[in-house]
């Protein structure tokens, strides 16, 4: 190919280029046009239903007419025909005709034998005897258009019957209807699931508020003190503006509404309990375990203490904002379970190690500093130390000792005692969170014994179990009296920042 062809080649390829842009960009002029004319139809669909609207306020209005016609010429007939046949024999005014005949009332000027020949019903153009006129005329009507008639200055309301003649002329069932709601017509929207079905009054006015209607004002969680319009768009259908949400029934958007701010909510408000320690574990996963079990009644004490929501069935969410303090929360725990499961931790203090006294004790401190727990259990029986760390806490071992003394002592191995000691206003809290604290205590101890067990270590001076009943208070074994002190402690401090503790 010669260097002409390539130029001719070139520029072929560009002007093709060039028709590719134009004909996108007449593709995205035709799709902007399609969109305006998507806006004018809906625009056009909203006004027809608001035009129905209103004819069908105008029918409801029309309907009136016969209803305000006829207790019209009820009150005439009252006052004008009453006292016309009160007098007997009176020859200036009379009713004629035969009793099943339409009736016509005769002014002073009309004799008998003229008003013989009347048999048509008429009404008179004043609502009382006394006219300015010298006669009360005679307008009779023959059918077809009803007569004009002044307006009374009163009327009273129309009885329930009265209701059911004008539901019913204005829709044509024909006949007055004797039931509680009469005829309400059929819906004639194509495509509604009660089209061309035959309804009451009740069922039609429910069914075109709930389904038809133009326009639908709500109120947003949040903003109770000003109303939103929704307008019905394509469809038919109403859609939210978090954009998550659409119906056609006006009352599921209205539902929806209590709980939703009218505005796109972010991606995730709250995260699932196990993928927030995922995030800094990834390896994290449930696990039929015992420090498991842990870690999760510590996940459920956060819970109430918070006051989360929660339903049974459904795993525990975390609130994005709370993350940081769960976290903090269950940090002692997961750590424990994270360490039995890696295998760090183990029954790595032997018999002689713990018998030997004193003698071992820098050694030991200095093969077994990370596991602190493991140490501080050993320390127990080895004897006193200024300080012991169990579990992460810092307690004084003079009062895990006189603890060890007064295992007899039931009112100092009392739990709510012990709660008293650390919090003096446990009294005051709600019965949630005493109950919150209380589980998350038995938790606690539960476990501790059971980690105690594991390594060989514990000491009996009550029973191999932690002793517990089924009331609002248990007795403490003596040797994790410390412990729980000091994790009451820690956790208290997180939970009640601003109330007064008492450090053990």
């Amino acid at each position: 190919m010669t260097e002409s062809d390539d130029a001719v080649f070139l520029k072929a390829l560009n002007k093709a280029i060039e028709r590719v842009h134009s004909l996108q960009a007449s593709l995205l002029d035709k799709n902007r046009e399609i969109e305006e004319y998507k806006t004018e139809i809906t625009s056009l669909q909203n006004q027809v239903i608001q035009q129905q609207a209103t004819i069908r306020r105008l029918e409801h209005s029309l309907a009136n007419v016969p209803l305000k016609l006829s207790q019209h010429e009820n009150e005439v007939n009252n006052n004008v025909v009453g006292p016309l046949t009160s007098k007997g024999g009176s020859s200036s005014s009379q009713i004629v005709g035969p009793q099943n005949s339409p009736q016509v009332v005769l002014g002073p000027s009309f004799t008998a034998s003229t008003a013989a020949t009347v048999t048509t019903s008429a009404s008179l153009g004043s609502t009382s005897s006394s006219s300015s006129s010298d006669s009360l005329g005679l307008v009779p009507f023959f059918g077809g258009k009803r007569p004009r008639y002044n307006k009374p200055h009163s009327h009273p309301a129309p009885k329930a019957t009265q209701r059911r003649i004008q539901y019913s002329d204005v829709f044509g069932s024909g006949d007055e209807d004797s039931s509680d709601e009469g005829d309400g017509g059929k819906c004639r929207v194509k495509g509604c699931r009660r089209y061309g079905k035959k309804l009451t009054v009740k069922q039609w006015t429910n069914h075109q508020k709930d389904y038809h209607c133009a326009v639908v004002g709500v109120k947003f969680r949040g903003r109770h003190d000003e109303s939103t319009e929704i307008v019905r768009g394509e469809g038919g259908l109403l859609r939210c503006p978090c954009m998550q949400f659409s119906t056609r029934l006006t009352t599921s958007l209205r539902r929806h509404a209590k709980t939703c701010f009218g505005a796109a909510l972010p991606a995730l408000a709250a995260m699932q309990w196990l993928d927030v320690v995922r995030e800094k574990y990834p390896h994290f996963a449930h696990k039929k375990q015992a420090s498991y079990d842990a870690v999760y009644a510590f996940a459920r004490v956060f819970r109430d203490l918070h006051r989360l929501p929660h339903h049974a069935g459904r795993i525990l969410s975390v609130p994005v904002g709370l993350k940081p303090m769960f976290m903090q929360f269950i940090g002692g725990a997961l750590d424990m379970h994270l360490r039995i499961v890696s295998g760090e931790w183990g029954p790595r203090v032997l018999d002689d190690e713990v018998s030997s006294g004193s003698d071992n004790d820098s050694d030991s401190d200095d093969s077994e500093s990370d596991d602190g727990a493991t140490m501080a259990l050993a320390n127990i029986h080895r004897g006193p130390s200024p300080k012991m760390n169990i579990s992460g806490f810092l307690v004084d071992s003079d009062d895990n000792d006189e603890d060890e003394g007064d295992d007899d002592d039931d009112a100092k191995r009392d739990y709510e005692m012990i709660v008293r000691g650390v919090m003096p206003a446990y009294s005051s809290l709600s019965e949630k969170e005493k109950v919150a604290i209380r589980e998350g205590s038995r938790l606690f101890l539960a476990e501790q014994a059971l980690n105690l067990e594991k390594q060989g270590v514990i000491v009996y001076h009550t029973g191999n179990r932690l002793e517990q009943d089924n009331g609002n208070t248990f007795l403490v074994p003596g040797h994790l009296i410390g412990a729980l002190r000091g994790w009451l402690f820690d956790q208290l401090s997180r939970c009640f920042p601003l109330t007064p503790l008492i450090r053990p």
